[in-house]
């Protein structure tokens, strides 16, 4: 490389090191309002105001607690709508099973209140007598009451 142009690359990065720390300046201008600017005025009094640079100090620990506080406040709020979600889903599915009982109870009381003969567990044809017929009518709309809304 030619050392002209080791220089313009020096020149130039401690420009844009300049540009980087720049300050701001203040000033009131005509009409009495106050002014930010990055340039200061064409003419008139200013202030100029040094930026703060930037830390490369580790952060302190107080910063490090807040960061770990809110960590762990994202981390509960994530387990708090998972947990939620569990919830919601076995709350569906609670509200199926009542659903399906429902139907099955309005359906057996259908079946005791038309039909004499039914089919029991075995898959034999049973003819009920009246009080048996009734009893389990009665515990059908009972069940009709408990799950039917």
């Amino acid at each position: 490389m030619k050392p002209h142009s080791i220089a313009i690359g020096v020149l130039a990065a401690w420009l844009l090191a300049a540009a980087a720390q720049a300050g701001m300046y203040k000033y009131v201008d005509e009409d009495g309002n106050v002014t930010y600017s990055q340039t200061p005025p064409p003419s008139g009094e200013y202030e100029y105001i040094r930026t703060p640079r930037r830390s490369t100090r580790p952060p302190s620990s107080s910063a490090a607690k807040k960061r770990e506080a809110w960590r762990k406040q994202i981390e509960a709020g994530a387990a708090a709508r998972e947990e939620d979600a569990k919830v919601q889903a076995e709350v569906a599915k609670a509200q199926e099973l009542r659903r399906k009982n429902c139907e099955i109870a309005r359906k057996n009381v259908e079946i005791y209140t038309v039909y004499r003969r039914i089919t029991d567990e075995k898959g034999n044809v049973v003819r009920l007598d009246d009080n048996e017929r009734l009893r389990r009518l009665e515990e059908a709309k009972q069940q009709v009451r408990d799950f039917c809304d």
